[in-house]
């Protein structure tokens, strides 16, 4: 929790800073005394394409470094590419949970993607490594024309990459829309129910959309980052990028941010936040850092000491009036918004010079 907090008003602060050096010219620079406008294309959605690609593989290669909340939908809407136990299977032997199914593509991953070799067409030879030998109830059963250890792992039944991708689609984008449009309806009607009230056809259709768009965005995020492996397998040599196609992976899935980018900012900063602490934890764990006593505490005092710089060179670049009044608090001088009341004061200066 100390952690999520310290990462959180850190990426707050260097978003406060970021808007304080946009609106000084900083970024953009100016052109004829005004500054040049930000391109159309550049947002926050940026981000995800970095920040899937860094958990997709530390879902995969440091699963005890990745977070639980984004394990949990993914697997839960994933059962495509995650076959879940057939009901007529012994119940004395066990079958590939999520987790060891992303133990053993990480083990294929570092034995360069080795082939499959179907025990149906070669009941006698040795057909899985002995490291591998987790997926064997999955690739046991899988379609003679699978080539790739990895997709007779990941959809057995169905030789066809192509057809599954499409599969997961039809059985996921159902799913995801009536989950995200009961998350949007409760979070516009339940704080802003008058709109509701007063134009029930415009906040419908912005619930409506805004569904929508979350759930392609998920759907396609997901699909994608489980095809990627399938379309690597296919296109690449087994030795090139073995392990770094997972975050390939990953950061082609990041794109579909694009269909969610004017209105995604908050799932955006937050899938950052969660990356950030994934890959501090996994270079901890690599040792290509080392973890610092108190850190968590310096983060947090350096995302105050940002605050406050920024709050003193020009306090509208906190956009948030709330924020602003914490900040002021925090400053000791009260919960106010003081940028609100130093506008006040230039406005009554100006009209008492034209009187």
């Amino acid at each position: 929790m100390r952690v999520s907090i310290a990462i959180y008003a850190l990426f707050r602060a260097l978003e406060f800073g970021w808007n304080v050096c946009e609106k000084d010219g900083m970024i953009w620079g100016i052109k004829n005394g005004k500054n040049r406008e930000r391109p159309w294309w550049f947002g926050s959605w940026m981000l995800q394409p970095l920040a899937f690609g860094q958990l997709l593989h530390a879902a995969v290669f440091d699963p005890d470094c990745f977070p639980s909340s984004f394990g949990d939908f993914i697997f839960k809407n994933s059962s495509t590419y995650l076959p879940p136990r057939p009901e007529n299977y012994p119940t004395t032997l066990k079958w590939p949970s999520a987790t060891d199914v992303l133990a053993n593509i990480a083990e294929m991953a570092r034995l360069n993607w080795p082939p499959n070799i179907s025990p149906i067409l070669f009941p006698n030879k040795e057909v899985l490594p002995p490291t591998l030998a987790g997926v064997s109830p999955l690739s046991s059963q899988a379609h003679p024309l699978i080539t790739s250890l990895s997709c007779a792992t990941l959809h057995p039944t169905d030789p066809s990459c192509l057809r599954t991708y499409l599969t997961f689609w039809l059985n996921s984008f159902p799913t995801m829309t009536r989950f995200f449009l009961i998350f949007t309806s409760a979070m516009t009607i339940i704080p802003r129910f008058r709109n509701l009230y007063h134009f029930p056809f415009a906040t419908i259709q912005r619930i409506i959309s805004q569904a929508l768009r979350l759930s392609t965005f998920a759907t396609g995020s997901l699909s994608t980052a489980w095809a990627s492996l399938c379309f690597f397998q296919q296109y690449l040599p087994r030795h090139v990028l073995a392990t770094q196609r997972v975050f390939l992976g990953g950061f082609f899935a990041g794109m579909w941010a694009w269909v969610e980018r004017r209105h995604g900012r908050g799932v955006f900063l937050y899938s950052a936040r969660a990356s950030v602490d994934s890959l501090w934890k996994v270079g901890v764990k690599r040792r290509w850092w080392k973890a610092m006593k108190g850190g968590d505490v310096w983060v947090f005092v350096l995302a105050l000491m940002v605050t406050g710089v920024v709050y003193e060179r020009d306090a509208k670049a906190i956009r948030e009036g709330q924020w602003r009044k914490g900040v002021s608090w925090l400053r000791g001088e009260g919960w106010k918004d003081w940028a609100l009341e130093e506008d006040g004061e230039d406005d009554d200066e100006e009209k008492d010079k034209d009187e």
